[in-house]
């Protein structure tokens, strides 16, 4: 494929002495041989595989540590005082956070059912955002909007080429 550089200054400046290095007929040329403006498409299949890893990894990784403290605090028989969004009752809200927090996250760090562990993990982030920190300043509800915002996009797209998932799938 040819080169695609532009120069800015001779856009603006039609005086200056700098040769053009924007080829239109290998450009054009380019555009006849493969049908598009830039093929990139085998350079973006690898760079969505890599950006999705990248993804389950950041907000699998650093989720677990807050689903941990939870799940300790649900074990250790102490008195529980939870956020109570469905109605469940404070240990059983508690439960579902540990499995939003700690369990889907996990999976989601393996690539296994990457898909639908995100949701559950999305809803109790959008709890947090949206319920749990609704009153407070956005400083406080930014980090569950983050959260929500990765997990609905591993929801949308799956966990990728570098997952547990499709190396079962190859065999």
């Amino acid at each position: 494929m040819g080169s695609f550089k532009f120069n800015v200054i001779q856009c603006f400046n039609n005086n200056t002495k700098i040769l053009p290095v924007f080829n239109v007929a290998t450009l054009t040329q380019d555009i006849q041989a493969t049908g598009k403006f830039l093929n990139l498409a085998p350079m973006n299949k690898t760079y969505s595989d890599l950006g999705l890893l990248l993804l389950r990894l950041g907000s699998g990784l650093l989720m677990i540590p807050h689903g941990w403290g939870k799940a300790q605090w649900l074990l250790s028989g102490e008195p529980i005082e939870f956020f109570n969004f469905l109605g469940l009752g404070d240990t059983a809200s508690l439960a579902l956070t540990v499995g939003g927090e700690l369990v889907a996250p996990a999976l989601i760090v393996l690539g296994v059912f990457a898909r639908w562990a995100a949701i559950p993990a999305a809803f109790t982030m959008a709890v947090a955002g949206f319920w749990v920190h609704a009153a407070d300043p956005i400083g406080d509800k930014e980090l569950s909007l983050l959260y929500f915002a990765a997990y609905a996009a591993i929801a949308l797209m799956g966990s990728g080429k570098y997952s547990l998932e499709t190396l079962w799938k190859k065999d």
